[in-house]
Parts: C-alpha cells; structure tokens; sequence
C-alpha cells in the first residue's frame, strides 16, 4: 500500500499500541496531524510545549509503574521555537528516566536552506537533553528509526529520544510498513554475591538509599530491595528528589526522602557499610561537604552511567535490580527480628487557616492509600513531605528541579489511568502558589481531557519561599508579592474550585477526589 509519510507514522504508533499522542503543533506538522485524526490515536493539546512534553512525560512515568507493554509516550512540537519552548520538560523527562518519543515537523530540507522563519539547528541544540537524536531523510527509513527511536528510549537507563521530521518527508509517498519493536530484556548479569558477603558483616550498622530506578524497574524489584533491607535490618532512605515509589513507605525501615539540600552524609555518619540501589541524583542541589561516604560503600545499579557517579564504591553491581539482589537475598540468613509495627502519623481534626506544612503533609498522607497518585511540585512544602512520608501510594515528583513540571505532569498520570483502567484511581497534584504561576493553562487541557478524579492541591504560603531559604541580604529586592486569586484562574478555565478555610482538611481532601472531573482545593499554609 502507498501512503505518505504522515499516514505511515501514524500507522506505526497504530502498530505499537500508541492510543494517545501529546503536543502543541503548527504548520509544519499538519501533515502528521492529518493523519491522525484519520487513525484511532487521541490527540491532547497543550497550550504551550512545555505542557504538552510534561503531559507526555507523566503519562510515560505512570504507564511505566503499571508496567505497560508499551511504556512509552509520544509528543509532537512545532519545528524550532516549538521544541525550545519544551526544553525545560524534555531536561525533566531526562532527569525523570521518563521515555518520550519527542517529535517535531520542519521546512522541507530544500527550504530550510534558505533560513526561512522557523529554521534552525534543532538536532544541536537538544542532543544534550536527550539520549538520541535524529532527522529524518525519508519516508522509507521511517520504520527503522523509530524503532530505534523507541528501542533506545525503554533501554536503561530510560529516557526521551528527538525525531525531526521535514515536511517533504512528511508527505513523501512510500510504500513501507511498520517494523515491530521486538523483544527487549534487562540484562541479568551474573553477582559475586561472595564479596558482598565479605562487605557486609552481621553486626554492621547498614544504611540503605533507594532510587527511582528501583521502580521503574518494576514492583518485583521494589519488593526484592524491601527484602534485603529487612535481611540487613537496615534504614532506608529515598534518595534526594526522588520521584517514584522506590520503597514501601509504611514499612519500619523506611526513614523517609532526603531534602533537597541536605547531605547523604547527615544519616550514615554512624554507618558501617552504606548501600546505593538504583540511585539517580543522590546529589544535593546547593554545594557542600560532599566526601565520599567514610565507611565501605556498595552500589547496585542498571547502568554504569550511574555506577559510583560521587565517588569511590568498594563493591558495584551493574544490571538488574532485581536479579541481583534476588541473588544477594538467596543466600543471606535474617539478622534479626522485624518490628510488625508500620510507621503511623498523628492528625489534627480541626484545623484553622493558615495551615501548618506539618498539618497540611500529614492530612495529605492521611488521603492517599495504594491506589492512589500524588505528583509533588510544592518545593517548600514538599520538602518537608519527603522526610514525612510513611503510607504507601504511587509518588512522582519534579527529579530535574524545573518548575514547570508537576501540573502537566499529573494531568499525563491521570490520562494513562483514564487509558489503561477500567476503573480509574484517582491523582493529586501537589502544586506550589509559585508553580502554579509556570503554566496555569494546564487547567485547560485538565478541562478538556479528565473525566476522572484529578485534584490540584494547592498550599498558598503567599510567598514564593524557595526564593527566601539562603538568608538573603535584601529579601526584598527579588520578593514574590502574593496575594494571588487561585481559584479565579481554576474558573477561568472551567475548573471548579475552592479555598479550605477551617475544619478537616482530610475530609476537604477527599471531598475533592470523590469527584469524577479535575477540581482544584486551595489551602493557606505557613511555615511554624
């Protein structure tokens, strides 16, 4: 059969089970878009890049966690301006391991010559934020590079892959067909688990670090961490930004996430052996006293990319999670007796505006359960949750540190639930006063897509606080004037909306997620 090129890749994603594709196109895509809407494949449109790669990156995290045959999303930008107003999610995808399959249309390659408006050198000035880029010369290749496309974004570490697709291309006659991904396993690299044996002693005090690799590897790795954890009767700690659920947060050993600008050392200065799984960014954001850690060190990790990143490691393990440590836990014997006691919180009934972060994290948690979603973009607040979190539900959160992520982020989370679920769990978005001012106009596409329960949780401390934590000298020369009407911007876009103003804020919370439709709960916080 004959199709242009357009009408090819559409039947390419057809193939690969793509049911939803994201983006904020222009005339240089309408080719492809065409062909969309001719195929089964729901677009969602962002009103701006950058939402339209946070929507696809969130749903990519989510299908990942529910271990999808096809984890991978797809995002398509307008040509040059297009793909650098999404740069600062495509970096947060990267940093997130979220595989994203980011796509633009261009001129055609005879015209681009000629630097027409919208011409540019797209391919260089993304390659750094991506783990492949490439440019299409021709509809009959177009089979082969995506596959390559989408092979290198599931591989560990995952991550968003850049196709340019020319506009000649896109309309290009073939008579190609699509080339199926084929099978694509973790490598299960044999472990000396002798030498860690030889690390660990019986009465060393063991800390533990868990990274979203951990999760994103699946549950079953998830589960065989808890297990050596409980074997090592070590603490375990979330590494700094962590955004998955890499652990079982209601479990004894689970001490909580780093903060973003503390130090690993702070909770190991007593340990004899520190262990690192699936760590990605157990870096502090601020420079500090960041030695390597002072007593024997053992990393287990899918990639050497991420083997022993900060410093020396006596014992490295590279593959998969799961398979290695299933090996480490065979052969251990259980040091000692576990406390069946999980981890509790205490919460207040009543509460009075402005809410305490403490009050407000602890009756969040209290409203989230297994099946449940929580995207964290509150940075002030939600650095205080990461240390506090002791209930298992299904985290993600913003690991690059780029505003502008956690709403668009969790609208793509609750659209793969929509998807892939005959019965939708229910997503909160976790999203700061400050953030929310990045892109409010995700309501829109919150408004036009959910039919399910998505709840933006918004604490207003007034204040943009991120900006006054370092003891600056003059904190009114850069100061965020507050005072902001959030709801009106939620019913501006059709987003029914309200503010807490005393009383349970867990039964305001639940009020909000037993809706089947986005909604948005503003909350006066401080800081005590």
């Amino acid at each position: 059969m004959t199709e242009t090129g357009a009408e090819l890749l559409a039947d390419i994603l057809d193939s690969y089970g793509f049911k939803r594709v994201f983006g904020n196109p222009g005339t240089t895509e309408l080719p492809m878009i065409d062909a969309f809407s001719e195929s089964d494949i729901d677009f969602t449109l962002g009103m701006h890049e950058d939402i339209a790669v946070g929507m696809a990156s969130g749903y990519a995290m989510k299908k990942q966690d529910m271990n999808n045959s096809n984890p991978v999303s797809f995002v398509n930008l307008h040509t040059t301006p297009g793909l650098l107003h999404g740069s600062g999610n495509i970096y947060n995808a990267k940093r997130n391991n979220a595989p994203v399959i980011i796509t633009t249309g261009s001129q055609s390659n005879t015209h681009e010559d000629r630097n027409p408006s919208l011409s540019g050198s797209r391919k260089s000035s993304i390659q750094d934020q991506v783990k492949w880029a490439r440019e299409v010369s021709s509809a009959d290749e177009l089979p082969s590079v995506f596959r390559k496309a989408y092979r290198r974004s599931v591989s560990p570490p995952s991550g968003p892959v850049y196709l340019d697709i020319p506009m000649n291309v896109q309309n290009q006659l073939t008579d190609q067909e699509p080339v199926q991904v084929g099978e694509i396993q973790t490598s299960e690299h044999p472990s000396n688990v002798d030498s860690f044996q030889s690390l660990v002693s019986d009465d060393d005090e063991v800390v533990i670090f868990v990274g979203d690799a951990v999760r994103i590897e699946g549950n079953s790795s998830v589960e065989e961490v808890v297990r050596l954890s409980e074997y090592l009767d070590a603490d375990v700690y979330g590494e700094i930004l962590m955004s998955r659920t890499c652990f079982d947060f209601s479990h004894p050993n689970w001490k909580g996430g780093l903060k973003h600008k503390s130090s690993p050392q702070t909770v190991c200065d007593e340990a004899d052996v520190v262990i690192e799984i699936g760590c990605i960014s157990n870096t502090p954001l601020v420079e500090m006293d960041f030695a390597p850690y002072k007593c024997d060190s053992c990393v287990i990790t899918q990639s050497l990319d991420s083997a022993s990143k900060n410093g020396h490691a006596d014992l490295t393990y590279v593959g998969s999670i799961e398979h290695i440590c299933q090996q480490i836990n065979d052969v251990m014997t259980l040091r000692h007796p576990q406390d069946s006691e999980s981890n509790t919180t205490d919460i207040d009934g009543s509460l009075s505006v402005p809410v305490s972060y403490e009050s407000f994290n602890n009756s969040l948690t209290t409203c989230l359960n297994d099946s449940s979603n929580l995207f964290e973009e509150g940075v002030t607040v939600g650095s205080d949750l990461r240390p506090s979190i002791n209930s298992n539900f299904n985290f993600y959160s913003t690991k690059g540190g780029g505003l502008g992520y956690g709403m668009p982020g969790s609208v793509g989370v609750q659209l793969a639930e929509q998807d892939y679920r005959q019965e939708s769990n229910y997503t909160i978005s976790l999203i700061g006063d400050g953030s929310l001012q990045y892109y409010p106009q995700t309501l829109y596409s919150a408004n036009q897509y959910i039919e399910s329960s998505l709840t933006f949780l918004v604490p207003n401390n007034n204040g943009y606080e991120i900006l006054k934590d370092d003891e600056r000298k003059d904190e009114t020369y850069l100061n965020f004037d507050g005072n902001l009407n959030v709801t009106g911007i939620a019913d501006n876009y059709g987003v029914a909306s309200e503010v807490f103003e005393s009383g349970s804020l867990v039964d305001d919370i639940n009020k909000h997620v037993s809706q089947e439709e986005p909604t948005l709960l503003e909350v006066p916080v401080i800081k005590e």
